[in-house]
């Protein structure tokens, strides 16, 4: 929930990455029936509110409500067809923007099926940052759309050169019919990329998304899942290399003690200072967070402290 919320905030297109959360990601179609689960304890009345400051001056924040009409339609069966409207608010600074989203279901009586359609208006964002998100369900994620990015700019060397990292024997990659098809000494012809393991495809995302460097913010939800401990080392090394390189700020979030003693020891070999690990637990009613610098994760790690409440 919280890689959403940053993701939410400090992507361009808000609403279509908010529709994209839910049927996507979640594969939890955003309807009518399902509106009420986006708010906190299914209270319509109740509203998102999400900010932080980018650079210590640069306030953004992104409010989402759904509108009175709405929530007295939601709660009425007799008007099930009446369309659904929330509302945005989004502010960069002293720039603001109001936009509309309307899900509208059209239903077909004779094959007592229906249709659900999204609305809004396309405006020039206030907020010139843009972030890529992956879910636990890496399957989701185009990177072909990385992939024709990266062929156009001509870095497909880079991208072999880091693939090969996790696999040496990867010689090219490109993309035929919609497909993208690996080139490899392990096959006697080019093969589709879902047909290597879950660890290799999670990769290869994750590198095309950095080499084609067209977001400011990554976001990586379970990142330990799918990997071989000995491949973990090699994902860490080249996400700290393109990062650093690219300018591309990495929000990341694990489960795993191994994973964290993996970033410790990297970081520590790459003089990588620019490191944070904030630890989230829930206490009674409350979240409450910890926050600690990269000099102190070896400490707390040898010592046994648990990071993961």
């Amino acid at each position: 929930s919280i890689l959403e919320a940053i993701y939410l905030l400090l992507s361009q297109d808000y609403i279509k990455n908010f529709i994209y959360s839910y049927d996507v990601f979640r594969n939890f179609p955003l309807n009518k029936k399902n509106i009420q689960f986006v708010f906190n304890n299914f209270d319509l009345n109740k509203k998102i509110n999400i900010f932080t400051r980018l650079n210590k001056d640069i306030l953004l924040s992104l409010k989402i409500s759904l509108m009175q009409s709405s929530i007295v339609s939601i709660s009425d069966n007799l008007n099930e067809n009446k369309d659904i409207t929330i509302h945005f608010n989004h502010k960069c600074q002293k720039n603001e923007q109001e936009n509309i989203l309307t899900i509208r279901e059209i239903k077909n009586i004779e094959e007592k099926t229906g249709v659900v359609e999204r609305q809004y208006q396309a405006k020039e964002y206030v907020n010139k940052s843009n972030a890529i998100y992956f879910p636990v369900n890496i399957f989701s994620f185009e990177s072909i759309y990385f992939l024709r990015n990266i062929r156009m700019a001509n870095k497909e060397e880079k991208l072999v050169k880091y693939l090969q990292i996790f696999d040496e024997n990867i010689k090219d990659v490109e993309e035929i019919n919609g497909e993208i098809l690996i080139k490899s000494l392990d096959f006697n012809q080019k093969v589709p990329l879902k047909i290597f393991g879950y660890g290799f495809i999670k990769f290869f995302n994750y590198i095309c998304a950095l080499v084609s460097n067209e977001a400011n913010y990554i976001l990586i939800d379970e990142i330990e899942n799918g990997l071989h401990y000995k491949t973990t080392k090699k994902l860490i090394e080249s996400l700290i290399e393109l990062s650093r390189k690219n300018n591309i700020q990495m929000f990341i979030s694990t489960h795993s003690l191994e994973f964290l003693s993996s970033v410790e020891k990297v970081a520590n070999e790459k003089e990588f200072k620019d490191l944070g690990v904030f630890n989230i637990y829930r206490y009674k009613e409350n979240v409450y967070c910890k926050h600690y610098q990269s000099e102190q994760l070896k400490d707390l790690l040898n010592n046994g402290i648990e990071l993961r409440r």
